[in-house]
């Protein structure tokens, strides 16, 4: 069997597009999920070309296309998708799904800008209202379930991190992931979760997933872990990626922070529980799942580590947990 050079595979994936003598110019700085390639035509028009490379599940990339392109139906900033010729939103090749979408210039989040963080927010609403309507039926994969079922599995994630790690010298650290998803199963029972206003999620809400130009979000990209799940969770990282001082701070800037959230509730009002629950669900993005460490160890990575790595953060998002409930307090 011919094995093809990664050049070849490119090749033979864009001339499924209608492009014209498309080339790849760049690959655009590493992801630890995808690979993205810069392409340009004859008359200079650029896109990107992506490669699913960790998530090769086509229904579920199908559907992630899906809520794109209503995103886009609905005039949110999002790269348009390029069909193939055949009029496909992806085209499938030696098993991995790949797909052209226009390239949007622009520049990531200005830590510095105060409008950006207002933007950032204002954005944030406008994604969950619009994907009120988006009718399709979800796809999930195993670690990126929704919320709710996170939490109702705790004690099977526990049983199964466990499992994957006996042996492995991290009796302290399963011992310290028992004692925190104890404590947020008090904290944020599904009871109250159940209570909160619930919708799609994009769960990886950063200034490296979007551009801006100026003060204006140009696009947004990533919806590889979008799930069903509390708007909360989305506004309770937002509030510290956006709020922080500089990429990986642990100091949110209350005026950063207010900014954020005053924007988003121009769009779509806060409720008064969400915000209660909003730094507990801050903390909750950083618990351990099994699930994801399978994710990851399947990809070669070293999972030992990332337990002792995420656990060893456990301070840090405490804390961050903490200056989020003060400010929120004031407001």
């Amino acid at each position: 069997m011919a094995i093809l050079t990664a050049s070849e595979s490119i090749g033979k994936v864009l001339a499924e597009y209608p492009l014209t003598q498309p080339r790849v110019i760049e690959l655009l700085q590493a992801s630890n999920r995808n690979e993205n390639f810069v392409i340009q035509d004859t008359n200079k028009n650029k896109y990107v070309l992506r490669r699913y490379r960790r998530n090769a599940d086509e229904p579920r990339v199908l559907f992630q296309l899906k809520l794109q392109q209503h995103l886009l139906d609905n005039d949110f900033p999002t790269p348009e998708i390029v069909k193939t010729v055949s009029g496909n939103l992806f085209w499938l090749f030696d098993g991995t799904p790949w797909a052209v979408f226009a390239f949007v210039k622009g520049s990531e989040y200005d830590f510095s800008r105060l409008e950006q963080a207002g933007e950032a927010g204002r954005r944030l609403a406008q994604f969950h209202e619009i994907l009120l309507s988006f009718r399709e039926k979800p796809v999930y994969l195993d670690f990126n379930l929704p919320q709710r079922e996170v939490l109702l599995r705790s004690a099977i994630n526990l049983m199964e991190l466990e499992k994957m790690f006996l042996g492995h010298g991290v009796d302290n650290e399963l011992s310290r992931c028992r004692w925190q998803w104890g404590k947020i199963t008090k904290d944020l029972p599904v009871t109250i979760l159940d209570g909160l206003p619930s919708g799609w999620i994009h769960r990886d809400y950063h200034g490296r997933n979007m551009v801006f130009g100026g003060d204006e979000m140009r696009s947004l990209f990533d919806f590889d872990v979008v799930t069903k799940g509390p708007f909360a969770y989305d506004i309770a990282y937002g509030l510290r990626t956006f709020g922080r001082e500089f990429r990986g701070s642990k100091t949110i800037r209350p005026e950063f922070a207010r900014q954020f959230l005053d924007e988003y509730s121009s769009i779509r009002q806060v409720t008064q529980e969400e915000v209660r629950a909003i730094p507990s669900l801050l903390f909750l993005r950083g618990l351990p799942e099994a699930a994801y460490y399978s994710y990851r160890k399947r990809d070669g990575d070293n999972v030992r580590e990332l337990l002792i790595a995420d656990v060893g953060a456990f301070p840090d998002l405490e804390d961050e947990s903490n200056q989020l409930r003060a400010i929120l307090a004031k407001i």
